[in-house]
């Protein structure tokens, strides 16, 4: 996803269109070919990280339910232990990241969808750029070898 994206940013930022910094015809269907393989769907979109995210623990579902409780006793949770709100989960960090990134490729997919002869460059390049942030906030919570072992896989091809 995030060398698609790249790519998408590639062909918005070559010098042939930032002359005139337009979108042209040509260059909306380019874009949209490329996203073929990218769910417009928020719920599909969002399942692509959650197979790949820590699941929600057990203890997260309880803090969440209980948020009143939990914020009230300062996360207590009995004599000599620590406070139960003292670690944040990787999840969260990886959910977090997973909404803003939906969010940002939402508002491309809105401005793709309406841009014309007349659309700037700009209003496509602004969320795209947070989308690709968003992916590489992500990634810093997926095990290293990992993505080493992808982006090896896809420059090999």
């Amino acid at each position: 996803m995030k060398e698609t994206l790249i790519n998408v940013q590639i062909k918005l930022t070559s010098e042939k269109n930032i002359p005139n910094s337009h979108v042209n015809e040509e260059l909306i269907t380019s874009i949209k070919y490329s996203l073929s393989d990218i769910p417009d769907d928020e719920k599909q979109f969002k399942k692509i990280f959650d197979e790949y995210s820590d699941p929600v623990s057990y203890k997260q579902k309880y803090m969440d339910s209980n948020a009143f409780v939990v914020y009230y006793t300062n996360g207590f949770d009995g004599p000599g232990r620590d406070s139960i709100e003292k670690e944040t989960p990787k999840q969260i960090f990886q959910y977090g990241a997973r909404n803003d990134i939906w969010g940002a490729y939402d508002d491309f997919l809105a401005e793709l969808k309406f841009a014309d002869s007349n659309s700037d460059i700009i209003d496509l390049l602004v969320p795209l750029n947070k989308i690709i942030d968003g992916l590489n906030e992500y990634l810093k919570y997926a095990p290293k070898d990992d993505v080493q072992k992808a982006t090896s896989i896809l420059y090999v091809q």
